[in-house]
């Protein structure tokens, strides 16, 4: 019986994994389309007159679609089928995944709109300390966990002097691109960090991260 149970946990994990990978391919797609149309789908934008700062908000972007999909899924299914947990949480983990991956597609529509993509990226970056804290307290995981929270957080900070400096002072774009810039060592410290994590060796016991 507790064989079946498992099974059935495992085909509901690869379920809600193709859910999130269709969303998240589409966020993918729909951020390059934004790029080389500049979000008017009846042209192409000439790649000799695409903006070096909009293929920046698009890279960034791009990475973190792929970075926080690999991570979400190792932590659905390294939480998920833990059997000391209760399976109500699985479903709480994945409203809150599938939560960020409509965030995710919603981004993608503002590469352009370089604000707003920071902002988006501000509450999505709170939304998964928040959880990733729970997930922390609750289940007494590592330190790895903790170091990400805590990345994630000075980033927030940083990101949202820019943004509310862009805000006041109408014009700073370098404020935004500043906050990209905080985005994008956020993500570069956090790869290198977790690096056994998202891509664990023989050698290397994954850890914690997302």
């Amino acid at each position: 019986m507790k064989d079946n149970a498992k099974h059935e946990l495992a085909m509901t994990l690869d379920s809600l994994g193709g859910v999130l990978a269709t969303v998240n391919s589409l966020a993918l797609t729909n951020t390059l389309i934004v790029l080389i149309t500049g979000a008017r789908y009846s042209q192409v934008i000439p790649l000799t007159r695409l903006k070096g700062g909009e293929i920046c908000f698009a890279l960034v972007l791009l990475v973190n679609i792929i970075r926080f999909y690999h991570g979400n899924i190792r932590v659905l299914r390294q939480f998920g089928a833990n059997d000391s947990r209760p399976h109500p949480t699985l479903a709480t983990d994945f409203a809150v995944i599938f939560l960020q991956t409509v965030m995710f597609s919603v981004a993608s529509f503002y590469i352009y709109s370089h604000g707003d993509f920071i902002a988006l990226f501000i509450v999505l970056l709170v939304l998964d300390s928040a959880w990733l804290y729970w997930i922390r307290r609750s289940e007494g995981s590592g330190e790895a966990l903790g170091v990400w929270i805590v990345n994630n957080l000075l980033a927030v900070a940083a990101m949202s002097l820019f943004y509310s400096y862009s805000q006041l002072a109408h014009g700073a774009s370098w404020a935004l691109y500043a906050a990209l810039a905080v985005l994008a060592c956020n993500t570069i410290y956090d790869l290198v960090n977790t690096k056994n994590f998202y891509f664990p060796s023989d050698r290397a016991s994954p850890a914690g991260g997302a």
